[in-house]
């Protein structure tokens, strides 16, 4: 109140685009520790369709067009592929493209290529899942932080170099990927590009009740035991 009351028509303007400044940069936090809150707490809720995720990829890349030819970059994406038909909930697809097109920009050469691409491949259970790539040419992540980037305030040293982040983004998508029955991980690969893959469902997994229970936060995998040895007493 008293550097109000003192202060001239141009310091406060400064004063009060300092805290505007101030809270942009807070709110993008903010809104990580919340949906992270969610996601721990399995309060997410998630509108699973069927469909191909090509459209979102599409509209989510166009948003960095802008900012991707600031730095001569372009993003190429690889529309020429098979099936790119998946179960996804498009507003946690978007979430995770963005976070990985924001880091590709960032740290890509200029002058280079952003590429996304898909393959169909099977997971570690032999089902079809469809693995989605985004490659760029840049500053590669040492070996050592390939699955650490991954962990809750982590950023890779690359980034503490002077790109910011809140260490939350690459969190968020990997616990996303995982209620979407996904994955994610990062690979340098051999001809110096930085490349990320995430996969998505192609046929619906088949789930036993109790499990899915357990997923939406109904019980609790102790309520489910107790439940099954009161089941095995009864005459």
């Amino acid at each position: 109140v008293k550097k109000i009351s003192t202060s001239s028509r141009d310091d406060l303007l400064k004063f009060f685009l300092q805290i505007e400044s101030s809270a942009n940069r807070l709110l993008p936090l903010i809104n990580s520790l919340l949906d992270l809150a969610k996601l721990e707490a399995r309060k997410m809720d998630y509108d699973i369709r069927h469909d191909s995720i090509l459209p979102d990829i599409e509209a989510a890349a166009h948003e960095f067009i802008h900012l991707a030819e600031q730095k001569k970059v372009r993003i190429d994406i690889d529309r020429q592929s098979g099936t790119t038909q998946v179960f996804f909930d498009r507003a946690s697809l978007g979430n995770i493209i963005r976070n990985l097109l924001s880091n590709a920009v960032k740290f890509c050469f200029d002058n280079s290529v952003i590429t996304i691409s898909f393959v169909v491949i099977e997971d570690h259970h032999g089902r079809p899942v469809l693995r989605t790539t985004v490659a760029n040419t840049g500053v590669t992540i040492p070996d050592n932080e390939l699955e650490t980037i991954f962990d809750k305030f982590v950023q890779s040293s690359r980034t503490r170099t002077g790109a910011g982040g809140t260490g939350l983004g690459l969190a968020i998508c990997r616990q996303i990927l995982f209620d979407l029955h996904g994955r994610i991980w990062a690979e340098n690969s051999r001809d110096g590009r930085t490349l990320f893959h995430f996969t998505l469902p192609i046929t619906r997994k088949p789930g036993k009740i109790g499990q899915i229970l357990i997923d939406r936060g109904l019980v609790t995998k102790k309520d489910l035991e107790n439940a099954l040895l009161d089941q095995e007493r009864l005459p």
